[in-house]
């Protein structure tokens, strides 16, 4: 693990960077939205180096497409849009349920009807 001290050191190389590409001039009109989104988010970009518990990749968030995608090259994709919409929808809860320890068949049974959440799903994290 490195120290705080080289993560630092580290991070100063990174703004440097980030300030010489940033000072380019874009070309055409993606750059300079991009340009924009780099620069409204810019304090957000390197949290990584500056806190340790949020990680430096989006291995995460790939793992929770991963079934999604996996469905989509074995169906071959949907035929209509209100199928894509129902599994996008099937999906969210399915993961919210797995990300929150709760029983994926009650909070789809919360989903489907009027009852109160389950337990996992009411209490804050």
């Amino acid at each position: 693990m490195l120290k705080d001290s080289t993560l630092a050191q580290y991070l100063y190389d990174l703004d440097r960077r980030l300030d010489r590409i940033m000072a380019a001039v874009p070309l055409g009109e993606p750059g300079r939205k991009l340009r924009k989104r780099m620069a409204a988010n810019r304090a957000h970009l390197f949290v990584f180096m500056t806190n340790r518990d949020v990680p430096c990749t989006n291995n995460v968030s790939e793992r929770h497409l991963r079934p999604s995608v996996i469905f989509r090259k074995v169906t071959n994709g949907f035929r209509c849009e209100w199928g894509a919409e129902t599994y996008a929808a099937f999906r969210s809860v399915v993961s919210t349920a797995k990300a929150n320890s709760a029983s994926v068949l009650d909070t789809i049974r919360f989903v489907l009807s009027s009852q109160r959440a389950p337990e996992a799903l009411r209490t804050p994290r």
